[in-house]
């Protein structure tokens, strides 16, 4: 999801399947609040554009992680 819609699409994703990874892509990865991230549930930051492996990276990691959980 996008940065500029994070909190409120975040937080439905959350109630309504909190299963799903999410992962923030923004352009300003240096306004990027640590806290807030972890708030949010939100599972990796990428800075745009990803390069194709790191997006295949990160979604490897999210999707290992979520199968772990449960």
């Amino acid at each position: 999801i996008d940065k500029q819609l994070v909190g409120q699409t975040a937080a439905e994703i959350r109630r309504v399947r909190p299963e799903i990874g999410i992962v923030l892509s923004t352009g300003y990865t240096e306004g990027v609040d640590d806290d807030r991230v972890r708030e949010l549930s939100i599972d990796e930051v990428v800075a745009k554009p990803p390069s194709m492996p790191e997006l295949l990276q990160t979604l490897d990691r999210v999707l290992s992680r979520r199968a772990h959980q449960g």
